[in-house]
C-alpha cells in the first residue's frame, strides 16, 4: 500500500476481507485525506505517531475497529485540517490528549 503515493481516499469497512496489522508503509501516503477504516473486526495493531506525523492533509478519520487498542496519540493535535474524527469507544483507552483542542474543525464521533 506504500507504493501508492498518490492515493487520496482509503475506505475500507466490513465488505473487505482485510486482517492482520495495518501495515507501516501507511505512513507513506502524505496525500491522504480520508483514512476510514471502518468496523474491519480483524485489524489489529495501533496508528501511534503514524497519524500526526505522516498525515498533514488528513480531514476524516474512522477508525471504528473494535480490535485496535491503544490510547489517542498526542500528535493528532498536528491534523489541523481534521474536520471528523471517529473512533470505537471499546478501542481506545486512556485520557484524551490536550492537543485535541488544537483542531478547531473537528467534530467527535464516538461509536
Amino acid at each position: 500500500i506504500g507504493l501508492l503515493t498518490l492515493l487520496e481516499n482509503i475506505e475500507l469497512d466490513e465488505l473487505w476481507e482485510f486482517s492482520g496489522e495495518i501495515p507501516t508503509t501507511i505512513r507513506n501516503l502524505v496525500l491522504l485525506t480520508n483514512l476510514h477504516l471502518g468496523t474491519l473486526g480483524q485489524t489489529s495493531g495501533e496508528l501511534g505517531s503514524i497519524i500526526g506525523d505522516f498525515f498533514p492533509l488528513l480531514k476524516k478519520l474512522n477508525m471504528g475497529i473494535e480490535k485496535m487498542q491503544g490510547t489517542i496519540p498526542s500528535q493528532i493535535g498536528r491534523l489541523t485540517l481534521l474536520e471528523e474524527l471517529t473512533f470505537s469507544q471499546r478501542s481506545i483507552s486512556g485520557e484524551i490528549p490536550t492537543t485535541i483542542g488544537n483542531l478547531n474543525l473537528l467534530i467527535i464521533s464516538i461509536i
